[in-house]
């Protein structure tokens, strides 16, 4: 599906103190091995982690939504992408450390959902937001890098307008991108998906 805008960005969105909320709910909690389509933490470590290597905390708090929702409202409005959503997954508090990464792949868009819950029954991603948690002074490397295809030709775009807490981008799940590995201190970020009818 081709789009205009490839993603959406919001400066400074989340206010500090709800970061740091979102941050101290999550440490909480015990992070789990990021995982990805098709692999499994248990069986499939070595090949799981040549595309992604990072830990995360599953967070399901109505107020986090809350402070998210409007933007994903603007962002499929603005970039008038109008994609019809309905529910949201929960969220996922992801950590990189030191050499931590995420590879290039997608969040969906085609996959349908296969929860039992009837509010995802026949549903896919359809907008993704990664928002930043940790101020990047604090950590190097971690960029958030978008492709795609202009033409013949492969763009990669640093998402450069992720550089301070609380900002965030909305963008189509189905828009290929990673984070580039951290080479000092640790990333953190939420990323959240909303779900909507297969497209048609």
């Amino acid at each position: 599906m081709l789009v205009e805008y490839k993603y959406w960005y919001f400066k400074n969105a989340i206010p500090k103190r709800i970061c740091k909320e979102i941050v101290k709910v999550a440490e909480n909690k015990t992070p789990q091995i990021g995982v990805t389509s098709g692999y499994s933490a248990e069986k499939d470590l070595p090949q799981l982690q040549e595309i992604r290597d990072s830990n995360v905390v599953w967070l399901n708090i109505p107020w986090i939504y809350k402070y998210i929702n409007q933007y994903f409202d603007i962002a499929n409005e603005k970039a008038n992408w109008n994609f019809r959503t309905t529910v949201y997954e929960d969220a996922q508090y992801t950590l990189y450390n030191k050499d931590q990464f995420y590879d290039w792949h997608t969040d969906g868009g085609e996959v349908v959902n296969d929860s039992d819950d009837i509010n995802f029954e026949n549903t896919i991603r359809k907008l993704s937001c990664s928002l930043l948690l940790e101020d990047p002074k604090n950590y190097k490397g971690g960029d958030f890098n978008f492709k795609w295809i202009d033409g013949k030709n492969t763009v990669e775009h640093k998402a450069e307008e992720l550089n301070s807490v609380g900002s965030l981008v909305v963008f189509p799940s189905f828009l290929t991108h990673k984070v580039s590995p951290v080479t000092e201190g640790t990333r953190k970020s939420l990323v959240i998906w909303k779900v909507g009818p297969t497209f048609t």
